[in-house]
C-alpha cells in the first residue's frame, strides 16, 4: 500500500504537469531508498540534494512544517509511525555528508513563487518545528552531539569538527518547545560529558536554545560548572547575562563570580564587570563594587602580553557602557569609592571614566577625588600606580584628566593644587605625542588667562616640570615659545617665571640644536631692555638675568660631565654669552636706577638660590660687579669733608671706625645734581649681591666685610621735632631720604649677619636693630611734617607700576585737615592727632594728608609705607625671635627688649600672614625661585610652605615662653588692681608695648595653625611636632602622644591665657587658635567646643579698653565682637534652642531700653554689646536662625519633624521684626539680605513640605501660612520705607527681595490650588507703610497683590481712599524697582484706578 501510494503520487504529479528537472531526481532518489521518512518529507515538498547540492525546499518552510504534521499525525497508525519515522531519520543522518546537508540551510526551488526566501531552514530546524517529533529529534541531535564530542577529544585540530556548532544551531530559536524539561536535562547531561570546547558551544547558545522557565535551573547547573571550569568563565557570565534568574539565585552566582574573579585571569575581566553589572539593583551595589575593587588585579606582571593590555581596555570600557545604561551603577560605585580608605588604581580609573561618561556627574566626580586628595587616601603614589598599570586605559580618557587636573589646580585647597601639579607631570611622561601637546596647551591657556590666580598656579606648574622633568617638556618647547609674546601682560614675578622656565629648557644640556630658540629669546631681551619704557626694561633686565642662570647652571653640568672641557672653551663658549647678557643689562640700566637695582636683586636671588652656580659665572660677578663698591659707597673718615649741618653717627667702635658711609654726603650731592658715579637708589641691591657672593666665595663666612656692620653713617644733624619743623622743603628732603636710605641700609646688614656665629657680630647685630627701631620711629615723627609732594627713594623694584608717591588717604585716629569740601573726597575724615596740638599762630603750614596717612596711632610707620618704602627682612632674621627677652637694664646686649620684639613679631606675622593665612596665597607647588610677587614680601613668598614649617616651629616654641612671661605680667596687674581691666596701673608705662607683644604672639599661633595644609594627612607629623612644642608647656611629654591628646593638652595650655587677655584682638586671636586647634580633634571635639563656648562666653561679658584705657568702640569693636558672636554660636550643638533661650531675652531688653529713653544701654545677656555695636549681634542670631534651619534639615529624615523646625523659624520672624522696629540702625540690611535667603530656602524645602500635609495637617499649614505672610507684609512695608529714605547701601537689597516675595506668592497660591484649600487664599491692594505701619503719603499706590493665608482680608488693606490715586500713579512711574516685583493687578486697570481692594476665589 506504502508504495502503490506513493507512486500514484508520483504519478498524478508527472500527469498534471511536466516534470522538472529537480523532481526527476527526486524520482530516481525514491527507487533508491524506500525509507517512509524520505517518502514523507519529499510528499511534504522538500528536495534531497545530489551530490554537493544542497538541499531545496519546493514551498515555504511554514507549509513544509504543517503539511509534515498533518502527515504524521493523519497516518492511519499514529503514533507508531513516529518511530519509523526517526529511525528513518537516524539512518539517514549516520552518513556525515547527509547530516551536513540536513544541518545545512536549503535553498527554494526554482519553481516555487510563495516563499519567504532563497534560502530557509535546515532539515533538522524544520523537523524541530513539528511538536509531535520535536523531542526525538532532540534526542537525537544529543547523541550525535556527544558522538561528535567524544571523537573530538582525540582529534589534534577542534576545527576539524564543527558539529557541535551545527547541531546546536538547530536547536536555537525555536518558537515551541514541547517538553522544557526534557531540553534543560539534555542540556545538562551534554554540559555534564562533554569535552570543553562542545561545553563553551553549548553554553554560548543556552540563551537561545532554553525556554524562560528553565533559567534558574541552567544557571545553578553553569554556576556550578563555573567552579569547577574557571576557563569556561567568560561564556559562562555571557549567558548567564542573558539569564531572567530570581534575585536568590542570582545572588548566589554573583558570589560565585566575585570568589572566582580573585583568581581568574585579566582577559576574564571584561566579561566580569559585563555581567554583574547587568540589571544589578542599588542595594547589591555595594556587594558588587567591593567584590570588583578587590578582584580586578591590574597589577603589571612580567612579560605581560598585548592581551592583557586589550582586556585592560575592555574591561574599562564594560564599565563605562555599565555607567552610560544606568547611572545607579555610576552612584553606586561613587558612594563606595567615597566611604573606601583602602584606595586601589581602579578607584581613580571609574572616577576618570564616570567623569568623562557622564557630564552630570563631572562636579561630583570633581569634589570626590578633591576630597579624596585632601583626606590623603589619593596620594602620589596611588598616582603613579595607576598611570603605570593602566597607561593604555587612560590614554582614552585624557581629555577628562587634563579637566580634572585643571580643576584641581585651581581649588584653594594647597594639597589639590600639589597633587594637581603631580597629574600634570605623569600627564607629560606617560602620554607622548599629541596628548603631550594637548598637556602642554592646557597649561599655556592657564598661564595666558585673564584670571590671576589661574595664570599663577599656571606658571607654578610649568616651573615645577622644567625643575623636576624637564625632558618632558622639551618636544614641546617651541609651543612655549608662543609665551614669549605674551610677556607684556604678566606682572615682573610671572615674567620671571615664564622667563627661567624657557631659558631652562633653551639652554638645556640634554637638548642639541637649540640655536633658534635661543636666538628667539636673545632677540626679545634685547628688544625689552633697549625699550625706553621702565616696565619693559624691567621684564627684558628679568629675562636677561634667567638666561644667564640657565647658562650658569648649564655650564656646570657640563663641566661634571666632560673633564675633557677646558675652562677656555667654557669662557668663550655658552659663558660668553651670559657675560654679553650681563654686560647688555649694565649698559641698557645705566641711567635708569630702579632697573639697575633690579638687576642687582636679581642677581642676589640666583646667587641665593641657584645651588649649581658655575665657579667661573661668580667669579665674573665678584670681579665685574662688586670690585667697585668701596670706592664708591665706602669712604674714608680722615679724607672725608663733611657739608654743614653733617655728622657721623651710628659708630659701633667708639669712633675708632677708619671708615664710613657718606650717606648725606651723597644725598645732598644727588639733590644738587652733582656729577658723580655713586647711585644711592643701588646701595642697598648692591650690599645685597655683594654679601651673598662672600657667602658663596666664603664658605658662608663675611670676615671680608664685617667693617661694614659697625662704620659710621654720615647723616644730617637737626635738634628735635621743632627744629625739623622750621626747615626748608630742601633740607627736610635730604633728612627724610637720608633717613630712609639709612634705615635700608641697617635692614640690610641685619639681613647680612644675622647668621654669623661671632658673638660680638650678634651683639652689633640687636644695636643694629635697636637702632632700625628708633629711626623708624623718628622716620613716623618727622613724617607729620614732610613737604608736600614728597616721593620717598624707592627700593621694592618688583612692583608692577612703580609706587613714586606716599598713599593719599590720611590717618582715622585725628581730625581731618582743613581743605575743600567736594561731593568725591576720597580721603578720609581724620587725620593724625598730633597736627591738632600744633597751633602755633606764626606757622602756616599743616600737616600733610599723604603724610599723616602713612602714620599710625601709636607713632610707626603705617604697614603700607614700610612694605613699599622699607627693604624686606630676610626670613633668616627670625632667628632673632629666639633670643632671649630682657627683663632689665642689666640683661646682655645681645638679648631683645620690648621695642625689638615687638617690631620683629609686625614683621613675622606679615609674613605668616602672605604663606599660612590671608595675605597672598603661598601654594605648596614651589616654583623654580618665582611666586607671584607682592611688594614688601618678595623673598619670604619664594618659600614654600613646607620650607618655612621648620622655621615656624622653632620660633614658636620660644614665643610660648614669651607668652608666658607677658601672662605673668599681666596676671601680675590684675592682681595688683583687684580685677579691674581699667585701673589706672593697668595702661602703666610699659604695658601698651606688652599688650601688643601678647596680642601678636597669639596671633601668629593663629595663623599658623590655620594652614590648610595640616588638614593634609602628608603633614600628619609636622601637626604632631608643632602641637608637641606647645604640648611641652602644658606638662605632656610623651613623645608618642596622640593627634587628640596634644590637641587636648594644646587646648587647656592656650585656655589658661583666657584669663590675663587685656584687648579685644586679642581675645580674637585667642579664640581663633583654639577654634582652630579643636578641628584637629576627633574623639574630644564636642567637650573642646563646649570649652571654647565657655570662653567666648566670659569675654562677651567683660567690657574692652583701648590702649589709652578708653572703651572699644568703632569698626575695630564690631570685628572683634563679631568673632566672638560667631564662635560662640557655632559652638552651640542646637543652634535653633540657643535662639529659642536668646531672642525674646535680647528683644525684652531693648524694649525696656527704648521704653526708658536710655541711650547709653548694654545687654544684660551680653554685657559687650551696646546701642553702637547690637547690630552685629542682630546679624549673627539671623545667621543662627539660617545654619540651624540648614543643620536641621539635613540631619532630619522626618517630614514630620521638619514641619516642626518650619513652626519654630516661623514664630521666630515676629521677634526679628520687633527688634528692627525698635532698632533700625546697622539691621536693615541685615534683614533684607538674610530675609531672602530664608525665604529661598522656603521655596526650595518648605513649600513641598507644604504640599505634603495640606491633606492631613490643613489648618496648622494655613495658620503657618498666615503667619509667614504677615512677617512678608512686614518686608514689604520695609523695602518702601527704605527707598523713602534714600538708603542707597540698603535699597540695592530690595530688588532680589521683592521678586523672592512674588515667587513665594505664586508657589503658595499653586499649592493651594493644587490641594483644593484656594478658598484660603484672598488677594488684595497693599497701602505702601513705613516700620511703624504708617501709611507713606507720598506713595500710596498698590504695588503688588500679597495672598492671605488666613482667608481673610489683608487688615493693612485699604478700601478707600481713591482720592490717592494719582499721586500713587505718579510715584509708581518714578519707581526704579517696579519691574522686580510683578503686580497681581496688571491688567485690571479699574481695579487699580479705584484703590479698592479685592479678593479672588479660584
Amino acid at each position: 500500500m506504502y508504495k502503490s501510494r506513493k507512486r500514484r503520487t508520483v504519478s498524478s504529479d508527472s500527469s498534471s504537469s511536466p516534470l522538472p528537472k529537480q523532481a526527476s531526481v527526486v524520482v530516481e532518489k525514491s527507487k533508491q531508498i524506500k525509507s517512509y521518512f524520505d517518502d514523507t518529507v519529499s510528499s511534504c515538498g522538500f528536495v534531497f540534494g545530489v551530490g554537493n547540492k544542497p538541499n531545496g525546499l519546493a514551498c515555504d518552510q511554514a507549509v513544509f512544517a504543517y503539511k509534515l504534521k498533518n502527515k504524521l499525525q493523519q497516518h492511519h497508525s499514529f503514533p507508531s509511525n513516529i518511530d519509523e519515522f526517526v529511525e528513518n531519520l537516524e539512518t539517514f543522518i549516520n552518513n556525515e555528508a547527509d547530516l551536513k546537508k540536513a544541518l545545512t540551510d536549503t535553498e527554494t526551488t526554482e519553481d516555487c513563487e510563495t516563499t519567504r526566501g532563497n534560502v530557509q531552514a535546515s532539515l533538522l530546524q524544520l523537523l524541530l518545528t513539528v511538536d509531535c517529533i520535536q523531542a526525538r529529534v532532540m534526542k537525537l541531535l544529543f547523541e550525535k552531539l556527544l558522538e561528535f564530542s567524544f571523537a573530538a577529544e582525540s582529534a589534534s585540530n577542534e576545527d576539524e569538527f564543527p558539529w557541535a556548532r551545527l547541531i546546536l544551531r538547530q536547536m536555537r530559536f525555536l518558537d515551541n518547545i514541547v517538553d522544557p524539561k526534557f531540553l534543560s536535562t539534555q542540556l545538562a547531561e551534554v554540559l555534564d560529558a562533554a569535552q570543553t570546547a562542545v561545553q563553551r558551544e553549548v553554553i554560548f547558545c543556552l540563551p537561545d536554545i532554553i525556554c524562560d522557565e528553565q533559567h534558574d535551573e541552567i544557571a545553578q547547573k553553569l554556576s556550578s560548572l563555573l567552579v569547577e571550569k574557571s576557563e569556561l568563565t567568560p561564556v559562562i557570565l555571557d549567558a548567564l547575562s542573558c539569564l531572567s534568574v530570581a534575585p536568590d539565585i542570582r545572588a548566589e552566582v554573583v558570589d560565585q563570580v566575585l570568589t572566582v574573579l580573585r583568581t581568574a585571569p585579566t582577559e576574564f575581566f571584561p566579561n566580569v564587570v559585563k555581567f554583574l553589572h547587568v540589571d544589578a539593583s542599588a542595594t547589591d551595589l555595594p556587594q558588587i563594587v567591593s567584590g570588583l575593587r578587590k578582584g580586578l588585579d591590574f597589577t603589571p606582571l612580567h612579560g605581560d602580553t598585548e592581551a592583557a593590555e586589550s582586556a585592560k581596555v575592555l574591561t574599562v570600557t564594560a564599565l563605562r557602557d555599565a555607567f552610560l545604561l544606568s547611572k545607579v551603577v555610576a552612584d553606586g560605585w561613587l558612594k563606595v569609592i567615597e566611604s573606601a580608605l583602602d584606595p586601589v588604581p581602579l578607584d581613580i580609573v571609574v572616577l576618570v571614566v564616570i567623569h568623562a561618561a557622564l557630564p552630570s556627574r563631572q562636579r561630583l566626580v570633581e569634589l570626590r577625588v578633591r576630597s579624596k586628595i585632601k583626606s590623603g587616601v589619593f596620594s602620589e603614589a596611588l598616582l603613579k600606580k595607576t598611570f603605570t598599570t593602566m597607561n593604555a586605559v587612560l590614554r582614552n580618557f585624557h581629555d577628562s584628566l587634563l579637566t580634572i587636573a585643571s580643576t584641581l589646580l585651581q581649588t584653594a585647597d594647597s594639597a589639590a593644587s600639589s597633587h594637581a601639579s603631580y597629574w600634570f607631570r605623569l600627564l607629560l611622561l606617560h602620554f607622548g605625542g599629541h596628548f603631550a601637546q594637548e598637556t602642554v596647551l592646557k597649561l599655556m591657556i592657564l598661564t595666558c588667562a585673564d584670571n590671576r590666580t589661574s595664570s599663577r598656579l599656571g606658571l607654578d606648574v610649568l616651573s615645577s616640570l622644567v625643575r623636576d622633568c624637564a625632558e618632558c617638556l622639551l618636544p614641546n618647547r617651541l609651543l612655549l615659545l608662543n609665551l614669549l609674546h605674551k610677556l607684556t601682560k604678566f606682572d615682573l614675578g610671572q615674567v620671571e617665571q615664564v622667563m627661567d622656565v624657557l631659558c631652562q629648557l633653551a639652554y638645556n644640556p640634554q637638548q642639541d640644536g637649540n640655536d633658534l630658540f635661543q636666538d628667539e629669546i636673545h632677540m626679545v631681551i634685547c628688544k625689552k631692555v633697549s625699550s625706553s619704557t621702565i616696565l619693559d626694561k624691567k621684564k627684558g633686565v628679568i629675562g636677561a638675568v634667567m638666561a644667564a642662570k640657565a647658562i650658569a647652571s648649564r655650564t656646570t653640568n657640563i663641566s661634571q660631565n666632560s673633564s675633557s672641557l677646558s675652562s677656555d672653551d667654557l669662557s668663550q663658549g655658552t659663558m660668553r654669552n651670559a657675560i654679553e647678557l650681563m654686560d647688555l643689562v649694565m649698559a641698557g640700566t645705566k641711567t635708569y636706577p630702579e632697573a639697575q637695582g633690579l638687576f642687582f636683586d636679581e642677581m642676589s636671588l640666583i646667587a641665593a638660590k641657584t645651588p649649581n652656580l658655575g665657579e667661573s659665572f661668580i667669579a665674573w660677578i665678584n670681579e665685574k660687579l662688586l670690585t667697585d663698591f668701596e670706592d664708591q659707597y665706602i669712604a674714608d673718615v680722615s679724607e672725608l669733608r663733611l657739608e654743614k649741618g653733617f655728622a657721623i653717627k651710628f659708630e659701633e667702635n667708639n669712633g675708632e671706625s677708619e671708615i664710613c658711609l657718606p650717606l648725606a654726603q651723597m644725598v645732598f650731592e644727588k639733590q644738587q645734581a652733582i656729577p658723580g658715579k655713586r647711585n644711592l637708589v643701588i646701595l642697598n641691591s648692591y650690599l645685597r649681591l655683594l654679601r651673598l657672593i662672600k657667602m658663596l666665595t666664603c664658605s658662608g663666612v663675611l670676615d671680608e666685610i664685617d667693617a661694614l656692620l659697625v662704620c659710621g653713617v654720615v647723616m644730617p644733624e637737626y635738634e628735635d621735632e621743632d627744629d625739623f619743623r622750621y626747615m626748608e622743603p630742601d633740607q627736610k628732603q635730604v633728612i627724610l631720604d637720608s633717613l630712609f636710605y639709612c634705615i635700608n641700609w641697617f635692614r640690610e646688614l641685619i639681613n647680612a649677619f644675622v647668621l654669623q656665629k661671632s658673638a660680638l657680630l650678634k651683639e652689633k647685630v640687636m644695636v643694629r636693630l635697636r637702632q632700625v627701631v628708633d629711626l623708624e620711629h623718628r622716620l613716623a615723627v618727622l613724617m607729620l611734617r614732610a613737604p608736600e609732594g614728597y616721593e620717598p627713594p624707592p627700593c621694592q623694584f618688583y612692583a608692577t607700576q612703580p609706587v613714586t608717591q606716599i598713599s593719599k588717604k590720611p590717618a582715622r585716629d585725628g581730625k581731618k585737615p582743613p581743605g575743600k569740601r567736594g561731593r568725591k573726597r576720597k580721603a578720609s575724615k581724620k587725620s593724625n592727632e598730633a597736627a591738632e596740638e600744633e597751633d602755633e599762630p606764626e606757622v602756616e603750614e599743616e600737616v600733610a594728608p599723604a603724610a599723616a596717612s602713612n602714620i599710625t596711632s601709636s607713632g610707626t610707620l603705617s604697614v603700607d609705607m614700610r612694605h613699599h618704602f622699607l627693604r624686606e627682612l630676610d626670613v633668616d632674621v627670625l632667628v632673632l625671635l629666639c633670643r632671649p627677652l630682657n627683663t632689665d637694664e642689666t640683661t646682655s646686649k645681645d638679648h631683645l627688649d620690648i621695642r625689638t620684639l615687638l617690631f620683629l613679631l609686625h614683621d613675622y606675622v606679615g609674613k605668616l600672614e602672605h604663606l599660612y593665612g590671608g595675605g597672598v596665597k603661598t601654594w605648596p607647588i614651589k616654583p623654580a625661585e618665582t611666586m607671584s610677587l607682592p611688594v614688601g614680601f618678595t623673598n619670604a613668598c619664594r618659600h614654600s610652605s613646607q620650607e618655612f614649617l621648620p622655621s615656624a616651629i622653632k620660633v614658636m616654641q620660644k614665643l610660648c615662653t614669651k607668652l608666658e612671661t607677658f601672662a605673668e605680667y599681666f596676671q601680675g596687674l590684675l592682681e595688683a588692681s583687684d580685677g579691674i581691666t581699667d585701673a589706672p596701673n593697668m595702661f602703666e608705662a610699659g604695658s601698651v608695648e606688652r599688650k601688643q607683644c601678647f596680642r601678636l604672639i597669639l596671633q601668629s599661633l593663629a595663623i599658623f595653625y590655620s594652614w590648610h595644609g595640616f588638614e593634609s594627612p602628608e603633614n600628619l607629623d609636622r601637626l604632631k611636632a608643632a602641637l608637641k612644642v606647645c604640648g611641652r608647656y602644658a606638662g605632656t611629654e610623651n613623645t608618642d602622644a596622640s593627634v587628640d591628646s596634644l590637641v587636648r593638652a594644646n587646648f587647656k595650655y592656650f585656655r589658661s591665657y583666657s584669663k590675663c587677655t587685656l584687648q579685644l584682638s586679642a581675645a580674637c586671636s585667642l579664640v581663633t587658635l583654639l577654634q582652630r586647634i579643636t578641628t584637629f580633634s576627633h574623639e574630644s571635639k564636642p567637650a573642646l567646643r563646649k570649652n571654647l563656648a565657655e570662653v567666648c562666653r566670659a569675654f562677651l561679658n567683660r567690657p574692652w579698653f583701648t590702649e589709652t584705657g578708653s572703651p572699644e568702640t568703632g569698626a575695630a569693636c564690631g570685628r572683634g565682637l563679631r568673632i566672638l558672636l560667631s564662635s560662640y554660636i557655632s559652638c552651640s550643638s542646637d543652634k535653633l534652642q540657643f535662639l529659642r533661650d536668646t531672642l525674646s531675652e535680647v528683644r525684652e531688653e531693648i524694649e525696656q531700653h527704648t521704653n526708658d529713653g536710655n541711650n547709653n544701654w548694654s545687654l544684660r545677656v551680653f554685657p559687650t554689646v551696646n546701642k553702637s555695636n547690637f547690630s552685629v549681634l542682630f546679624v549673627q542670631l539671623f545667621k543662627c536662625l539660617l545654619e540651624g534651619a540648614e543643620d536641621a534639615f539635613n540631619s532630619m529624615s522626618s517630614s514630620e519633624k521638619q514641619f516642626k523646625v518650619w513652626r519654630l523659624i516661623v514664630d521666630f520672624l515676629p521677634e526679628f521684626e520687633a527688634i528692627v522696629k525698635i532698632h533700625s540702625a546697622g539691621t536693615l540690611s541685615a534683614v533684607i539680605r538674610m530675609s531672602q535667603q530664608l525665604l529661598k530656602l522656603f521655596l526650595n524645602s518648605g513649600i513641598r513640605l507644604m504640599d505634603a500635609f495640606l491633606r492631613d495637617k490643613r489648618e496648622e499649614v494655613i495658620l503657618l501660612l498666615k503667619d509667614l505672610q504677615k512677617y512678608n507684609r512686614f518686608l514689604h512695608n520695609l523695602c518702601f520705607y527704605t527707598k523713602e529714605q534714600k538708603n542707597v547701601a540698603v535699597t540695592k537689597f530690595v530688588p532680589r527681595l521683592r521678586l523672592t516675595l512674588e515667587q513665594l506668592r505664586v508657589q503658595v497660591k499653586s499649592v493651594l490650588a493644587a490641594n483644593g484649600c484656594i478658598g484660603a487664599f484672598t488677594a488684595g491692594n497693599l497701602r505702601n507703610r513705613n516700620l511703624q505701619g504708617e501709611v507713606i503719603s507720598s506713595q500710596s499706590t498698590v504695588d503688588g497683590a500679597e495672598y492671605d493665608a488666613a482667608g481673610q482680608s489683608n487688615p493693612d488693606d485699604d478700601d478707600g481712599g481713591g482720592d490717592d490715586n494719582d499721586d500713587d500713579a505718579e510715584g509708581d512711574e518714578d519707581d526704579p524697582e517696579e519691574e522686580e516685583c510683578p503686580d497681581e493687578n496688571d491688567g485690571s486697570a479699574e481695579s487699580d484706578n479705584d484703590n479698592r481692594s479685592y479678593s479672588e476665589e479660584l
